[in-house]
This record gives structure tokens, C-alpha cells and sequence, in this order.
């Protein structure tokens, strides 16, 4: 198991324009050209459960997360299947005018990924996600 807490990042975006883009499956789930086969099941007033294929190393894997929403603070996020399953993450939202701040916090175990590697795997991904998502929300503030 590895403690992960990523800190510093921010999207070039107010809170309220990212829960727009998180609460818009058409706009947010294009945004993530790193995943494919993306199914959103309701499973609670915030609460859903997300079944993805992931490209990680290269290799598409099937990832099953439970996501609650907890706007404007931030996201729980469970892995319940795939190469992190067992893992459990909190990404929050900390407003700064017109940008907003990201952290993530999480302890993070795997099966098929060694002990070695985890920690650097976790924050790639991490990285791909956020870079993703800031992209999405870049182009969307220039149509605005």
C-alpha cells in the first residue's frame, strides 16, 4: 500500500465551471481520450458507479470505480475492480478566483503492479487525468 497525496495542481477554471463539466457525461467523458467503453450506473442521490477501459502502460484495462460527488468540495472515489481495486482515493477543490486548486489524497494497493512502480503508475495516471479534464475545460471557456 503507498499514501499518495498530489497537491498543487489547478484547472484553469472557476469550481462552478468544473461541476458544470463533471455534471455533463456529453462534454466530460470525450475529454478522456486515455479511456474507452465509458458506462455511468446512478446507484445513490451522488453516487455512481463508472465502468471503464483504461489505458495503463499501454494495456487497455477494465477499471469499475464508486464515485461520490460531494459538490463543491470534491469527489470519493473506490476502485472496486481492476489493476488498483482495493484502492480509495478523495480528489478536493479549493476555489482561487478565477482557477482552482486540486489535491488528491489516497492510499493505493494493486495486485499486477509491482510495489516499485505503484507509486509512479498512480501519479501518471493522475497526471493524464488532470491534463485531460484541463484541456476539456480550456476549450470550453473559449467557446463561451
Amino acid at each position: 500500500m503507498v499514501h499518495i497525496r498530489d497537491e498543487g495542481s489547478e484547472f484553469d477554471a472557476t469550481i462552478e465551471e468544473i461541476w458544470r463539466f463533471l455534471g455533463s457525461p456529453q462534454v466530460h467523458t470525450p475529454a478522456h481520450v486515455s479511456r474507452r467503453n465509458s458506462q455511468v450506473k446512478p446507484i445513490g442521490e451522488n453516487a455512481i458507479l463508472l465502468s471503464v477501459e483504461q489505458n495503463m502502460g499501454g494495456h487497455w484495462q477494465k477499471v469499475l470505480n464508486r464515485v461520490t460527488l460531494l459538490p463543491p468540495i470534491g469527489m470519493a472515489v473506490e476502485m472496486l475492480d481492476g489493476p488498483l481495486a482495493g484502492s480509495k482515493f478523495f480528489t478536493y477543490y479549493t476555489p482561487k478566483g478565477g482557477k482552482t486548486g486540486v489535491t488528491v489524497v489516497g492510499e493505493f494497493v494493486s495486485k499486477s503492479i509491482p510495489p516499485a512502480q505503484l507509486e509512479s503508475e498512480v501519479l501518471r495516471s493522475l497526471e493524464e487525468t488532470f491534463n485531460e479534464d484541463n484541456l476539456a475545460l480550456r476549450k470550453l471557456a473559449s467557446k463561451v
